[in-house]
């Protein structure tokens, strides 16, 4: 997840948006006890079978009280088999098997910084066009749940259809600001700097790497990471942010 701190806009007034959030409060997902574990790749998985978020979950067997943790697929979590058929992966295996790809991009960055700085241009350009795109999808969502409240004040429509169709233009919403705020934090000049000196620190620790505490460890992919696409098998995809 990228965090742009500042001030946002609400989409809707307040007293708009508590009276929606009353009719949706019941569909809110409750996360599970995570015992005290950091994911370091969290809000960063993707499900590669249905799109959806991998989240941490941590269990603890009765008899030994031990813990073992994984990411899986909220969707197929809880939707089943007929959304997702779902993705699980050892925690612990798929971390360090992330951070591997970071260290060694880390080194062969720097060998091919020229080439990089190149590309970096020709993208910029496609950012700013999906930019103004995503703009006018966001000014047309908030339109459509302007229209929707009024319907329902109105007595236009139920309860039951407005919580249905203003859940998917909040769900579009989200994702449209999220990629937003991705195309932002990654065309930032001020942001690209911080990311390229934040590589050059994992080229220079190297394998230490591995030995950083987890809350550094988060830090670092949390900053350079987009997301993170699993397959069924465990094979995966990186997505980095430009550099």
């Amino acid at each position: 997840m990228v965090i742009i701190k500042g001030d946002v806009k609400p989409i809707i007034p307040e007293k708009q948006f508590d009276r929606v959030q009353v009719l949706i409060r019941q569909r809110q997902f409750t996360r599970p006890k995570r015992y005290g574990v950091i994911y370091l790749l969290s809000g960063l998985l993707r499900c590669k079978e249905c799109s959806g978020a991998l989240c941490g979950h941590t269990q603890r067997k009765p008899k030994s009280g031990k813990t073992y943790s994984t990411y899986r697929c909220h969707h197929h979590l809880n939707k089943g088999n007929r959304i997702c058929l779902g993705v699980t992966v050892k925690k612990a295996k798929l971390e360090q098997e992330v951070l591997e790809e970071i260290r060694k991009f880390a080194h062969f960055h720097f060998e091919e910084s020229e080439a990089n700085e190149v590309l970096a241009k020709d993208e910029t350009n496609d950012s700013v066009e999906d930019l103004k795109a995503i703009d006018m999808a966001i000014i047309r969502l908030k339109g459509k749940q302007q229209k929707l409240l009024t319907l329902f004040e109105d007595s236009s429509i139920g309860k039951d259809l407005l919580v249905e169709r203003m859940n998917r233009i909040i769900e579009e919403l989200d994702r449209l600001q999220v990629k937003q705020a991705n195309l932002v934090a990654e065309t930032s000049p001020r942001e690209k700097t911080k990311r390229v000196s934040l590589l050059e620190k994992v080229k220079e620790l190297n394998d230490d790497l591995f030995s950083q505490s987890d809350k550094i460890k988060r830090s670092i992919l949390q900053q350079l990471l987009k997301q993170v696409i699993v397959a069924k098998d465990g094979s995966i995809e990186i997505e980095m942010y430009e550099l």
